[in-house]
């Protein structure tokens, strides 16, 4: 019996070296879930950056809450931004705080799902601008999808139940336009 529970926990040891490790110097996570009962602070940290994302919500219903606005806390300087107006999360959904840079400046921005359990997908953008010091509303659009090499944010869009749109958009002077 010893020799089995030897021979078992040197496996165990051996198997648990064997898992891949985790790189110290690997990019920071891009995305934070929330959900209806963990509204949590969503954290971001890069050389330059260190972002503290909170939200808040008034109840509405015992399984209904109305995400009101967001804190943004970027290196310290503290931000309150509005949210699309009736960003209600049910009990059981599901979103996403994104730091994705969809104006390709390097510089991490913020998303924020305002659409749960439909078809499309839409956010709350924000480009973060480094001269101000601050985040600047871009909209509310469907969630992107960022092509780093031309610079164009794309989205495919559910027009009806047999029916796709493709768009396309791309930055002009600092001003997000469909293409």
């Amino acid at each position: 019996m010893k020799k089995k529970l030897i021979f078992c926990s040197l496996l165990f040891v051996n198997a648990c070296d064997a898992q891949p490790k985790q790189d110290q110097a690997a990019a920071p996570q891009t995305e934070c879930e929330f959900s209806f009962k963990q509204l949590n602070t969503c954290i971001y940290k890069t050389a330059l950056y260190d972002v503290k994302i909170s939200l808040e919500s008034d109840a509405v219903a015992e399984d209904e809450k109305t995400i009101k606005k967001i804190i943004t806390k970027v290196n310290n300087i503290e931000q309150e931004l509005p949210v699309s107006p009736d960003t209600s999360i049910l009990e059981g959904d599901l979103g996403y705080i994104s730091f994705a840079d969809i104006n390709f400046d390097k510089v991490p921005d913020l998303a924020l799902t305002t659409s749960f359990g439909v078809p499309n997908l839409y956010l709350d953008y924000w480009v973060y601008d480094t001269k101000q010091k601050k985040y600047i509303s871009v909209g509310n659009y469907p969630k992107f999808t960022i092509n780093e090499q031309n610079k164009i944010l794309s989205a495919k869009i559910k027009s009806d139940a047999a029916t796709y749109q493709n768009m396309e958009w791309h930055w002009n002077n600092n001003a997000l336009q469909k293409n």
